[in-house]
């Protein structure tokens, strides 16, 4: 005889949004506000879904949830009731974001958020990615709440938002052992930019090398980037590389990013890492790392201008750098840095050699030894001079 189908969670199709639907254990299973956009409501676990979603870590539910995200189509909203401890829904491959859509999972709020867990352990990948990619068009509108995303094996990227508009990613979490082009990673494609896409206290663990937050090339027209992440963490366990990149110099300029009250801990090399970046803000963000000889924040090689770093704490242990702006070849323009933290063995600005400076302020600014090197400034002529301070408190310019 044929082995008994095991049990599914309850599903009730008077309850499609499942407000009201009880687990097992009586509680609700998806109370997260569902935005009415018109398009249709399909819960994962609904059985005319492929048979619908098992949601238990051991059945392969690709293929239900893909059916459950073509059925809501364009502007609908697909919904992941949560999952017991230690379950999850199973995947074994990409899952494509339609135009508009709301994928929302989980119970409760605040503190007492449980999200519904998404987990891949096929190491196939990303594990969403925006439908646009393949239509070579620009994916927009979406949203995903309440979600836990776990992949083991690593993948190079999670979240793949490619060319994405006007995405909103909160009370997201992603757990991965390593991802080296960003767990959540925010790019153009196609020669499409990404555009105003925010990120509301989502958090990231790396269990492994890689980056938390990267965001890459985009164009230099002004209504694109504009991103904004809002609150959350990333968290290095295990020797992460970087918590938040903006910009690459090999894949070009990425203009627009402000991060507010984002923290990166525990064993990053650099917390927040901005290279070839215009239009970029750390509002009072924190990196602290336990690994030797991190950077709490870096201007890296590549131009970088417009610049504020204001506020916020970004001590690392002996031997690192709070803000290292490098290497010497390099011009930043307009940078402002305003970090509140006084630690750090190398003072508080390490190795900013090359800069023009339009705005400049704090009580430390001069207050680190230079040895021997000081940051160079552009005159209004483009010439540039090096200013060192003696103990008496004497500035000298020196033409370079």
């Amino acid at each position: 005889m044929p082995r008994p189908r095991p049990l599914r969670r309850p599903f009730s199709p008077v309850d499609p949004y499942g407000i009201s639907q009880r687990d097992d254990d009586g509680g609700q299973v998806c109370t997260i506000p569902v935005l009415d956009r018109g398009g249709a409501v399909c819960n994962v676990r609904n059985p005319t879904y492929s048979g619908g979603a098992f949601g238990d870590g051991v059945h392969d539910d690709t293929e239900a949830i893909r059916s459950a995200i073509e059925h809501a189509g364009v502007g609908g909203t697909v919904l992941f009731p949560a999952t017991r401890p230690g379950e999850s829904y199973l995947v074994s491959n990409r899952l494509e974001i339609k135009d508009g859509q709301q994928w929302i999972g989980g119970y409760g709020d605040g503190k007492d958020l449980q999200r519904a867990t998404l987990s891949n352990r096929s190491g196939v990948g990303p594990m969403i990615v925006a439908e646009g990619v393949n239509l070579d068009q620009a994916t927009t509108g979406c949203r995903i709440s309440g979600l836990s995303l776990f992949a083991d094996p690593a993948l190079s990227v999670v979240i793949a938002m490619s060319s994405a508009i006007d995405w909103l990613l909160d009370h997201v979490r992603v757990v991965t052992t390593g991802s080296q082009f960003g767990a959540i990673a925010v790019r153009m494609s196609n020669g499409i930019p990404s555009a105003r896409c925010q990120f509301r206290d989502c958090h990231i663990e790396l269990r492994g090398p890689g980056t938390g937050f990267f965001f890459g090339a985009d164009d230099l027209t002004p209504t694109n980037g504009r991103h904004l992440i809002l609150g959350g963490s990333v968290k290095c366990t295990a020797g992460g590389t970087i918590g938040v990149q903006v910009g690459d110099s090999i894949q070009g300029t990425h203009r627009g990013l402000t991060a507010i009250g984002v923290v990166c801990e525990d064993y990053f090399e650099t917390g927040f890492k901005i290279e070839q970046a215009a239009n970029t803000t750390l509002i009072a963000c924190r990196a602290s790392s336990q690994l030797p000889g991190a950077t709490g924040a870096n201007l890296a090689s590549g131009f970088a201008s417009n610049v504020m770093i204001l506020g916020g704490d970004y001590a690392t242990n002996p031997g690192g750098s709070v803000v290292s702006v490098v290497p010497e070849d390099t011009l930043h323009a307009n940078l402002a840095l305003i970090p509140q933290s006084k630690a750090g063995t190398d003072g508080l600005i390490e190795n900013l050699v090359r800069a023009s400076i339009g705005l400049w302020a704090s009580d430390t600014d001069l207050r680190f030894p230079f040895t021997g090197t000081g940051p160079v400034l552009t005159s209004p002529d483009g010439s540039h001079f090096r200013l060192t301070v003696d103990n008496a408190g004497t500035l000298t310019t020196t033409p370079v």
